[in-house]
């Protein structure tokens, strides 16, 4: 595998020591990856959602569909939702992208992962955690103060 030439944000997570490699997937659609696709599982919610795009999904049948739990599922969708990709009303999700080209995005990301399902899951995985150890540094208020 080739390495992909380095543009800057290409670069900016080599740096940070994201494995890419040139498997055919364009630069703009690793960049999305990269940016706002925080899971494998995110992607598989994705193809759900974008296989029937008139559906109306309860967090019990995405749990369901996703074989996880329905608290797994109920925090996946609200991060869908707060991404742009999902609208929810009374508990109810649907695919509904916040624009044409976040849509335009959804459902090419969505056609490549299926044709390279390997290198985007190790893309994915290969993702540091920078955020998870932001948090874990973050001061809380304690409830004893309220």
């Amino acid at each position: 595998m080739e390495p992909i030439p380095c543009s800057p944000v290409m670069k900016h997570w080599r740096n940070r020591g994201v494995i890419m490699t040139n498997d055919g997937i364009p630069e703009d659609a690793l960049r999305f990856i990269l940016e706002e696709i925080e899971s494998v599982l995110q992607l598989e919610a994705l193809l759900l959602f974008l296989s029937d795009r008139q559906a109306v999904w309860s967090i019990k049948t995405v749990s369901k569909r996703l074989y996880i739990g329905a608290r797994e599922a109920a925090t996946l969708l609200s991060v869908m939702q707060k991404a742009g990709f999902l609208a929810e009303e009374n508990g109810m999700y649907r695919y509904q992208p916040a624009s044409a080209e976040l849509g335009q995005t959804a459902e090419r990301i969505a056609e490549m992962y299926q044709r390279h399902l390997v290198p985007i899951s190790r893309l994915v995985h290969s993702k540091p955690k920078i955020q998870k150890f932001a948090d874990a540094f973050r001061i809380r208020k304690d409830s004893k103060d309220d």
